[in-house]
């Protein structure tokens, strides 16, 4: 059932906890309204949480893709999947584990990349807008941060626990702003400090070829052993 395993390069997607439902995040930029409705109607009686977003593909996916990395119950989660995308019309033609950095799938999130029949994919220039998800660098805890386009953020901070043998999921949500040009702060009614953060945009060479990389760097010292633990790198990155 499942072909050539390629090589791709990928948007960075966030992090979630062993104990959530698993999140399939569509890529649906190259789809019409009619049929990511179908999709949406496919995936409602699954156990699965549908997640559309409208970013680009990288541009060496050429065909209905899966990228994940492997986590418990993640080859029946990708049956299951791709069953559901048969049923709505698209075969999936690759899967692909995805298992280092930050820059890649983890447990519980997978990557559903479609294509329409017939289409041919364009030469594009990607970037990376400032709305979306950042994943953490250089936490103790695997974090991620979400800005979103009204200028709430969440911060989702996932702890392992070595009694469950699980994780636990902890959220702050808050108001961010940019107060420079590149300057990004975060906001709680809760914090002390708010947190400050250098937005920097780089390219780099990589395994995986060359990569632009959004990081949002902390410009906050702070001695609160919370904001701390929260006070770190975000990065994005998409290969070139």
């Amino acid at each position: 059932m499942l072909n050539d395993f390629t090589k791709l390069m990928l948007l960075v997607i966030v992090i979630s906890g062993c104990s959530t439902i698993p999140k399939v995040h569509l890529f649906a930029i190259n789809l019409e309204a009619e049929s990511v409705t179908l999709i949406k109607k496919k995936f409602e009686n699954q156990n699965f949480e549908l997640k559309i977003n409208q970013q680009p593909f990288p541009d060496n996916i050429g065909s209905n893709s899966i990228v994940y990395t492997p986590s418990r119950n993640a080859n029946q989660q990708i049956i299951n999947i791709i069953n559901t995308a048969a049923e709505a019309g698209y075969q999936i033609s690759s899967t692909n584990l995805i298992m280092q950095s930050n820059h890649s799938f983890t447990a519980n999130n997978i990557g559903l990349y479609l294509l329409p029949e017939n289409y041919t994919q364009q030469k594009r220039e990607y970037k990376i807008p400032l709305i979306n998800e950042y994943g953490s660098r250089d936490c103790f805890n695997s974090s991620n941060l979400t800005l979103n386009e009204d200028k709430s953020f969440m911060l989702t901070v996932n702890r392992w626990d070595a009694v469950s043998q699980d994780y636990i999921e902890s959220f702050f949500r808050g108001q961010w702003f940019q107060s420079e040009v590149d300057i990004i702060e975060l906001i709680h009614s809760a914090w002390i400090d708010n947190l400050l953060f250098l937005r920097t945009e780089n390219e780099i060479n990589s395994n995986d070829g060359r990569r632009r990389v959004v990081s949002l760097i902390p410009q906050t010292s702070t001695e609160n052993e919370k904001l701390k633990a929260i006070n770190c790198t975000y990065n994005i990155s998409l290969v070139i």
